[in-house]
């Protein structure tokens, strides 16, 4: 699968991939046993050539931040949650990031397994430069770490929800039911796609004016 990048602003980025029929969990790719708690490792890219046709691209909008795999469980029975944030290592960085835990908290999801990018904010809640993340990494103290890098939380992927493994669905299945289970109401941006360059410009292009 080749990955094509290109630029729109410091801050954003289009990735062109393409949708094959073999779903997430692919021949070749780590065993993923999905538990709430243990990393998934990230399916790779596979390059093709420059010759090889793609048949049915999808676009998708990258911002300037980092990807993280977030685990949420809820026991109601406890009244009590568990939520863990990965960085793309699979090192816990949850205490880096006590906002985007209160966000995800917030939409009241019993257990789910997301891929996600954090990204950078300016005052105005536009996409600021990455450089400023290094802020949460480094900064110890973490609630002036929050005041001077804000974040946005993009979700790009459902893995898992309600013990529902997700990967062998195919990844229009997998937005569809994002869209149903992360209601508008909360400050979670659901990465849009399409299958054309045009479409996609112009909803970034409406968004960021």
């Amino acid at each position: 699968m080749e990955i094509k990048v290109i630029a729109l602003t410091t801050t954003q980025q289009i990735l062109i991939s393409q949708i094959d029929e073999v779903p997430a969990a692919v021949q070749g790719e780590p065993d993923c046993k999905l538990v709430h708690g243990q990393f998934v490792k990230p399916m790779l890219a596979k390059a093709k050539k420059e010759t090889d046709v793609i048949s049915e691209p999808i676009i998708d909008i990258k911002y300037d931040g980092n990807m993280y795999q977030i685990h949420h469980s809820y026991i109601s029975e406890m009244n009590a949650h568990s939520t863990i944030i990965f960085n793309r290592k699979g090192n816990v960085v949850t205490n880096q990031f006590p906002d985007v835990v209160d966000i995800v908290r917030s939409m009241n999801l019993p257990n789910i397994i997301l891929d996600c990018e954090i990204y950078p904010v300016d005052m105005q809640g536009n996409p600021a430069e990455h450089k400023l993340l290094a802020k949460r990494v480094h900064k110890k103290n973490k609630d002036e770490a929050m005041q001077e890098c804000p974040v946005k939380l993009a979700v790009f992927d459902l893995l898992s929800y309600n013990a529902n493994v997700m990967l062998d669905e195919p990844q229009r299945n997998r937005m569809t039911a994002l869209k149903e289970i992360i209601e508008p109401v909360h400050d979670v941006l659901i990465k849009p796609f399409a299958n054309d360059l045009p479409t996609i410009t112009q909803k970034v292009s409406s968004k960021y004016k």
